[in-house]
């Protein structure tokens, strides 16, 4: 008997024996099996099946796995196939090694919507743009592949492990040629991402050029009204600041009990909301954000949140009557009419629906803005010195005002409240290196070197030295987005480019 024929004798019997004893794993990588040319039919009998290891064998036709819906981890690397169309069925897939093969085409794997890790290294891959569909991966090996163009991944929203070494992408550019060999992967997807943006979408040249490094300090704008209004606490956390209402105690009176009466109101709903929504899930999650907005403390209250949230019920429970039954949509009716007659109690609602919208530009830019101001509300949130509550209403902001169908006020609401949380952050920014002088340029000098980590042990050592690190590190990290909405939205964000300029010059 041939080695060929063995190895496909014994993989039957390794089959046979996982159906009997109900595997949910199969390999194929051991004990011969390096000779295994076929893959024996009956493998689409293991129905339990989510995880087959056929790496180093000789198989070249992956036909018998192409019913196998249920497999979520495949292991290819060192076989020799090169064509993976069978694969195309497979929707479960979350991890995928195909490294060193002679596959091509990774175009079967298009709509593989839950792949998380795929390893392509050292396979003969050159376009990437099948990976688009891919919103869930997270780690990417595409090594000693014949990948050009890296701008695909862009499309890839939760891409946090890059490898690209060896790539003719890497060797497209002298930047790219460094970001290649960085040796932290979650680095080098952060700073792949970060140069791919700038090249999409480059600043405002003009505008960019007219700014000179300064040695005098940028002024960075004062909180203005809006959603979210912040300060740094003595903890280095950025924390809400509700706005001052300015109110007498008589219409104070007034509005805590508007506010008492919502919260009762809501929680007369809470049956509609927790069970007769589901045809309405937009309308179902702007309950949750205003509840979180009416929130437990009076005095906390963001009346301009609270107002902003009441407008999106008031226009999502429009035409109920077409999703609800019975007597919910008299219900939501009745709820929405109530909204409206309490919420003229909060005058800084009222006042902010009274000031003047975004400009046609800031409007028509913010329609295709959506990613940038995500990215920069997800890095905000993932520094982890940022209030809880700050970060949820300014994700609810964010969400509504960069939406194709965001009003006015929704735009008006995320431009402010952005501009606002990066003007605290560039503020004692700007502070810290007023306050370290030379320490603080050393640590900024340092940030991309091995120089740097004597810079950076000598900021360690100075009483709020936390605070300092994430405040720069966060602009630091973000800059080419930054300077993107600074070009975009002058105006409003214009003061990002001094302030970058200022701290790294």
């Amino acid at each position: 008997m041939s080695a060929a024929a063995e190895a496909y004798a014994a993989a039957e019997a390794l089959i046979a024996t996982a159906k009997i004893i109900e595997w949910n794993s199969i390999h194929f990588d051991f004990d011969g099996h390096e000779n295994l040319e076929r893959i024996p039919p009956e493998i689409a009998e293991l129905e339990l099946i989510s995880q087959v290891d056929l790496s180093g064998t000789a198989v070249s036709d992956l036909t018998p796995l192409q019913g196998m819906t249920q497999i979520q981890k495949l292991y290819l690397s060192r076989t020799a196939i090169t064509d993976i169309t069978p694969l195309s069925g497979l929707t479960a897939l979350q991890i995928l090694y195909l490294r060193d093969t002679s596959i091509t085409d990774i175009s079967p794997l298009a709509d593989a919507k839950n792949m998380r890790s795929l390893y392509l290294g050292g396979a003969k891959v050159e376009d990437l743009g099948p990976l688009s569909g891919m919103s869930e991966l997270r780690l990417l090996d595409i090594s000693n592949t014949k990948t050009r163009d890296l701008s695909p991944l862009l499309a890839l929203p939760n891409l946090a492990w890059l490898d690209f070494k060896g790539t003719p992408a890497a060797k497209s550019s002298s930047r790219f040629a460094e970001i290649a060999e960085i040796d932290d992967r979650f680095e080098c997807a952060r700073k792949t991402l970060d140069r791919l943006f700038f090249i999409e979408n480059p600043p405002n040249p003009s505008l960019v050029a007219s700014v000179q490094p300064r040695k005098d300090t940028p002024q960075s704008p004062g909180g203005k009204p809006a959603p979210v209004m912040v300060r740094l606490s003595e903890a280095g956390q950025i924390i809400a600041a509700p706005p001052d209402t300015n109110l007498e105690t008589a219409a104070l009176d007034r509005a805590e009990e508007a506010w008492r009466a919502l919260r009762n109101y809501l929680s007369d709903l809470a049956d509609l909301r927790s069970h007769r929504l589901h045809n309405m899930p937009a309308l179902s999650r702007a309950f949750t954000s205003f509840e979180r907005a009416l929130g437990d403390d009076f005095a906390a209250l963001n009346q301009i949140d609270l107002g902003m949230q009441a407008d999106r019920i008031r226009r999502l429970a429009a035409g109920a009557d077409q999703y609800l039954m019975d007597e919910d949509p008299e219900e939501l009716s009745a709820f929405t009419a109530a909204l409206s007659l309490y919420m003229r109690r909060f005058n800084a609602w009222d006042a902010y629906q009274n000031e003047d919208p975004p400009t046609a530009v800031e409007a028509g830019h913010l329609k295709e803005d959506r990613k940038p101001f995500q990215d920069i509300k997800t890095a905000l949130a993932e520094t982890e010195h940022v209030d809880t509550p700050v970060a949820s209403a300014l994700e609810d902001v964010i969400d509504a005002g960069t939406d194709p169908d965001a009003t006015d006020l929704d735009q008006r609401g995320a431009l402010d409240s952005m501009s606002n949380v990066l003007g605290e952050v560039a503020e004692h920014a700007m502070d810290a290196k007023e306050t370290l002088g030379e320490k603080f340029d050393g640590f900024c000098d340092g940030l991309e070197t091995e120089a740097g980590a004597k810079a950076r042990e000598d900021i360690y050592n100075v009483p709020g030295s936390a605070t300092v690190i994430w405040l720069v590190m966060f602009l630091f990290n973000n800059r080419t987005r930054l300077e993107y909405i600074a070009a975009r939205y002058p105006e409003r964000f214009g003061f990002l480019m001094d302030v970058l300029r200022y701290l790294f010059p």
